[in-house]
């Protein structure tokens, strides 16, 4: 039996609340809309704050400066992904690397795979830059 919409946002709230127990946690909504967004604020400077929005079908999560954004169906393999990547951020499995107008973003997941993505603001090719970068190692919530 396929899970719920009421389902899989109440794992999202379970993740929420999970949150708080490391983390400032602010929702903001839209005034005439379902359209929620989740900001997480680490209470350690040296880790990274996150946040995942849910459009109704669909989910954003945002870890990184430009990179670090992934766009998600609303079904139990994202809700599972989403929670992976949450639970790895808070636990400081993350690191991002920085160039001029991108970043890449790599989160180890508890299995050990990771999840990569790269984002950018400038199309300008930059040959090398993921090698040349800076590269921040994230700590834990």
């Amino acid at each position: 039996m396929p899970t719920s919409d009421e389902q899989l946002r109440a794992r999202l709230r379970d993740l929420e609340d999970e949150a708080r127990t490391l983390a400032d946690v602010e929702v903001e909504t839209y005034e005439g809309t379902t359209i929620s967004t989740v900001h997480v604020d680490p209470r350690s400077p040296a880790a990274r704050s996150m946040s995942w929005t849910d459009l109704g079908d669909e989910l954003i999560l945002e870890v990184g400066t430009h990179g670090g954004r992934w766009e998600l169906e609303l079904n139990e393999g994202a809700i599972a992904f989403l929670e992976d990547v949450v639970r790895s951020v808070m636990a400081g499995r993350v690191r991002e690397t920085f160039g001029r107008g991108r970043s890449r973003v790599e989160v180890t997941l508890a299995d050990g795979s990771s999840a990569v993505e790269t984002g950018y603001v400038s199309w300008l090719p930059t040959p090398g830059w993921k090698k040349r970068g800076r590269v921040v190692q994230y700590g834990p919530y």
